[in-house]
Parts: C-alpha cells; sequence; structure tokens
C-alpha cells in the first residue's frame, strides 16, 4: 500500500505579491510537515506552516515515542537529524552514560515533550518559516487554467470562528488524513492497490479496502509531577471504545496461556501486546543481514514487563 502524508498539491503563477503571500503553505504540523517546512525554507522558500491543533509534531510529540524503525542506518535526512537532537539533549541534561541516554535508543525513543521541544528549535533556526496553530482548514479559492485546477488561497477558522486566508506559490498536504486533499477535490484511493498496479511483491493479488491500524498513543509514568491528566472531549463516547476492552482481555488471556504463569497487575492488560512486539523485533535481522547487537537487543527488552518475557 502506498501512503504518502506529504502531497504536493497544485502551483499557482498568477499571485500578486502581498503581506500574506508564502512560496510555500503546508497544512498539517506532523513531522512531515515539519520536515517539508526545514527542507522548503533551506531552498529559501518563504513557509507558513499552520496546524490545526495547538501542538505541532502530530504523534511524535503526543504520545508515539515508540518510533517504527527497521535499523539505523536506514535512518537518515530530518529525522536522523532529529533524533540526534534527542540523544543530545539527554546527554546534556543527564551526561552522556546516562540511563537516560540509554533508554533513549540514539534518540529514537524519546519523550513528548522533549521531542516537541526539539521541533521548535529546528523550526526556530529557519528564519522563513512562519508556525501558525490552532487554525482548521475550512476552504479554499482557485482557478481552472488549462482544464487543471490551481489553489490560489486556502481559508482558515480558529477555536472561536475567527476566518484567516492565506496565499501561496506552493501547497503542501502534511496532514495525517489528506485533508487539504478533501477540500480542493483531488481524487484519491482508500486502502491497497493489487500487485500489478506498481510491481509490490507484498502487495494483494487483487486490490482491496483494508487500511493500516488508527491507534491513540499515550505515554505512562510512574512519577507524578510528570503526569498530565488528559480532558475529556465534549464528543467523548465511552461505548465507541468498549471493544477495545475485550481485545485487550483476549491478548491478556493468550499470553498467560502462552507463558504458563500469572502475569503482574502492571502487566495485566498491555504485557501480552509488548511481549509480542518485543519478541517479533528481537527475532529480526538488520537489513544487512546481521543480527541486532546484544546492546540493542537489551534495550529493546527493556519495552516488555519483566514478568511477560519468560527471559527475564
Amino acid at each position: 500500500m502506498r501512503i504518502s502524508s506529504l502531497v504536493l498539491l497544485l502551483l499557482s503563477s498568477s499571485l500578486n505579491a502581498e503581506e500574506s503571500l508564502s512560496g510555500v503553505l503546508i497544512y498539517g504540523g506532523t513531522p512531515a510537515g515539519i520536515a517539508a517546512a526545514i527542507a522548503a525554507a533551506k531552498d529559501g522558500e518563504s513557509v507558513t506552516l499552520v496546524e490545526p491543533t495547538s501542538r505541532i509534531g502530530g504523534l511524535v510529540t503526543n504520545g508515539l515515542s515508540h518510533t517504527d524503525f527497521r535499523t539505523f542506518e536506514g535512518l537518515n535526512g530530518a529525522f536522523l537529524d532529529f533524533t540526534k537532537r534527542v540523544e543530545q539533549h539527554y546527554a546534556k541534561t543527564y551526561g552522556k552514560s546516562s540511563q537516560q541516554v540509554m533508554d533513549s535508543f540514539r534518540g529514537t525513543f524519546g519523550e513528548p515533550g522533549v521531542n516537541l521541544a526539539v521541533f521548535q528549535a529546528m523550526l526556530a533556526e529557519q528564519k522563513s518559516i512562519r508556525v501558525v496553530t490552532g487554525l482548521r482548514l475550512v476552504g479554499h479559492l482557485g482557478e481552472t487554467l488549462l482544464g487543471k485546477f490551481k489553489i490560489d488561497e486556502l481559508d482558515f477558522v480558529d477555536a472561536k470562528g475567527k476566518a484567516f486566508s492565506f496565499r501561496a506559490k506552493v501547497f503542501i498536504d502534511a496532514t495525517y488524513e489528506g485533508d487539504l486533499m478533501a477540500v480542493a477535490g483531488v481524487p484519491w484511493v482508500a486502502g491497497r492497490e493489487g500487485k500489478a498496479k506498481y510491481g509490490e511483491s507484498l502487495a494483494p493479488d487483487q486490490p482491496d479496502s483494508e487500511l493500516q491500524a488508527y491507534n491513540f498513543r499515550w505515554i505512562m509514568t510512574r512519577d507524578e509531577k510528570n503526569r498530565v491528566t488528559p480532558k475529556e472531549p465534549a464528543s467523548y463516547s465511552r461505548e465507541d471504545f468498549l471493544p477495545v476492552l475485550e481485545i485487550l482481555k483476549a491478548k491478556y488471556v493468550g499470553a498467560q496461556a502462552k507463558l504458563g504463569k500469572k502475569l503482574s497487575p502492571i502487566a495485566k492488560d498491555l504485557s501480552a501486546i509488548y511481549f509480542h512486539i518485543s519478541e517479533k523485533i528481537l527475532d529480526r535481522q538488520a537489513s544487512d543481514g546481521s543480527e541486532l547487537t546484544k546492546d540493542e537487543k537489551d534495550e529493546i527488552r527493556k519495552l516488555s514487563p519483566p514478568s511477560a518475557d519468560p527471559k527475564a
């Protein structure tokens, strides 16, 4: 399945210079949006980065601190720069040989607050980037030239309903859901393409409507000073999430049977899932065929609750 959260939309060469005009406007302050903003700024463009929530960084600054990746050798570009800065933060704060540096797994496992600070610093270094948060996309203006529609302006509203408009020469959709593409009427496909479409060996033979899992992420801590109580959204309905409890319960029972012993209360619901993930990672090889090092395996094992790992 080909998924791109960074979609270059449409160019407009007929815009007049004005105060609200940017070279590039990016909707979505996700890691992809931040990387695009920095790349455009380094190319000499003026950039407006618009994030609909109050916090940039997407999953990486809102709970996804266990980054999915295959090998360290595969990290490059903006993400490699980001991970190095995260590791440097822990080294500077706690010492190069500290447990915090080890736990950061070369900067790929950073706390949400640390990740946010690093992203903010990376953006602040590029003086031509303007970051605007709390604006939701509601519409656009454009024109059709030679049979092709070109976006000239995007319209937004804040939480109080106040309207804002921004113009740009290039527009980029860096949202997770493709919100700008939807508003602009850009053709899109949901699901997986068949193997013949792009010649992907691991694609299904026939196209289907299967989608990647869409999850909520959160971080747990025993440090009361480091806790933030989540606020219940106005539209929250507990009934919508009750089936998840049954899934967790089934995983827990399966893990008990597999390990032949009772799991600790702390690990009750999630240990089976963590153990499964850790087991899979420990069994994998690097892309060059070499095994993971002992230190790397030890770091990964720390992700599983001790009671869930039979080797602990």
